[in-house]
């Protein structure tokens, strides 16, 4: 109900302020988990990842922050850190970085804007680490400053977005990030790197 005080027009006083702060959000899930993935768009969500281990494998194995020895994890433990990582980072991570910050494609959003978001999103995205190890993640303190760390990180936020973007399905970026973040853990040494 409309108002005046001293002659001027209220405007209506919303019960729920943050529901204004939430509508966008909620509808970029919605979009993201009803949108459907054709098979080209897994195709390039594929060939993505494969990109992204092309650039990345060669140059963590160079640099020693990858190992390719046998991981000392049996299957079952494998299978548990792997459904763990599904949550959290995968899902939790890109729910915030990737569906909540970028424009889903039904937004038509110009490509200015479509840069401008994707770069906030993987800078946030980058950023989120070293803050996370700082203070509620100590085990990742050190590697979480650590730019051998922070470079894949930048491209894994890259081609997370890229794969939104393409799809506006939830489900690629998630697999990729699943995916790298299960092989770097459980495959190439990663757990090495998260002491406290």
């Amino acid at each position: 109900m409309v108002g005046t005080f001293d002659g001027f027009a209220s405007r209506p006083i919303s019960l729920f302020p943050l529901s204004s702060v939430l509508v966008l959000p909620l509808r970029r899930l919605s979009d993201s988990l009803l949108t459907a993935v054709p098979a080209s768009g897994w195709a390039i969500s594929l060939a993505l990842l494969g990109t992204y281990a092309a650039l990345v494998l060669p140059v963590g194995l160079r640099n020693g922050f990858l190992m390719t020895r046998a991981t000392s994890l049996f299957p079952g433990q494998l299978l548990q850190l792997a459904a763990g990582l599904l949550l959290m980072p995968a899902l939790g991570e890109e729910l915030l970085f990737r569906v909540a910050l970028l424009p889903h494609p039904l937004e038509q959003a110009n490509l200015t804007n479509l840069l401008g978001w994707g770069l906030l999103s993987t800078g946030l995205f980058v950023l989120y680490h070293p803050l996370a190890g700082a203070s509620w993640y100590p085990a990742g303190r050190r590697v979480f400053r650590d730019s051998r760390f922070l470079l894949p990180c930048t491209a894994l936020g890259i081609v997370c977005a890229l794969a939104y973007g393409v799809t506006g399905s939830l489900g690629p970026p998630v697999l990729i990030h699943w995916i790298v973040v299960v092989l770097w853990l459980g495959v190439l040494g990663g757990r090495r790197h998260l002491v406290p």
